[in-house]
């Protein structure tokens, strides 16, 4: 009598071709270069090579850091007050945005194109080292108002570290970056910077934290890649299943 095989050859074939379709289109890497990972505000801020993310809608953003409250507004400009930077204290271990709000400071030239801007995040102090690098944001002319500053990919930070943010001219107009005049600080987790010089009592408007890096969906992990996505608080996965269980578990 013939004694079959444990695995006959037609079932180990399909068992390799199933890993072979899962190792590809699981949550593996899709090949997109860094600057390809991440959407923007909306399609017209959105970088041109981020149009093959567009269709995953993730709106929640997890604020770490904030500065909201402006009892004495007033603003500064980006380019004549350089290096202007706002010190941070986090306490998730990641950013990938970053709010400002500012308005166009040359409103009144004659057919102005508006200008362009990016935000850099330094470690320790204004002339620190840039650990991230917003994607270039353009504004129209006369703008007012708040605008989101997109990461390529997560910033990964250190709870309870000094960081800088950093809203860097780029190109056109420039810009006046809205602030609270102090006398008395609002923000504990560090001061205003005018022109390379710490100054206490003042903090700029800002928002910061986690708004495209967040696990949400298996859809948004086959985009991606789970290398490229953080749990809430900001720590990473050390592989794709832990990827897949916590989005299954939140």
């Amino acid at each position: 009598m013939r004694v079959h095989q444990l695995f006959p050859k037609e079932v180990l074939t399909l068992i390799l071709l199933s890993l072979f379709l899962l190792l590809n289109n699981g949550c593996s890497k899709s090949g997109l270069k860094p600057a390809d990972s991440f959407a923007g505000n909306n399609i017209a801020q959105a970088p041109a090579n981020t149009s093959g993310l567009r269709k995953i809608f993730l709106p929640e953003f997890i604020a770490d850091q904030t500065n909201t409250t402006l009892l004495n507004l007033n603003a500064y400009n980006n380019k004549y007050w350089a290096p202007l930077g706002q010190e941070f204290t986090p306490q998730l271990y990641a950013l990938d945005a970053v709010e400002l709000r500012f308005d166009d400071a040359s409103c009144s030239l004659p057919e102005s194109g508006g200008g362009d801007m990016k935000v850099q995040i330094r470690k320790g102090t204004i002339d620190g080292v840039i650990i991230g690098t917003s994607a270039v944001l353009h504004f129209p002319n006369c703008f007012n108002g708040t605008m989101r500053f997109d990461f390529p990919k997560f910033v990964r930070v250190i709870p309870g570290n000094v960081y800088i943010i950093e809203p860097a001219y780029v190109s056109g107009n420039t810009a006046t970056v809205a602030l609270d005049d102090g006398p008395v600080s609002l923000y504990p987790g560090g001061k205003l910077i005018l022109g390379g010089i710490i100054e206490p009592g003042k903090d700029m408007y800002f928002k910061e934290g986690l708004f495209n890096s967040v696990a949400r969906t298996k859809e948004q992990v086959k985009q991606v890649g789970w290398e490229n996505l953080v749990r809430r608080d900001g720590t990473t996965f050390r592989n794709n299943g832990e990827c897949i269980k916590y989005i299954e578990g939140n």
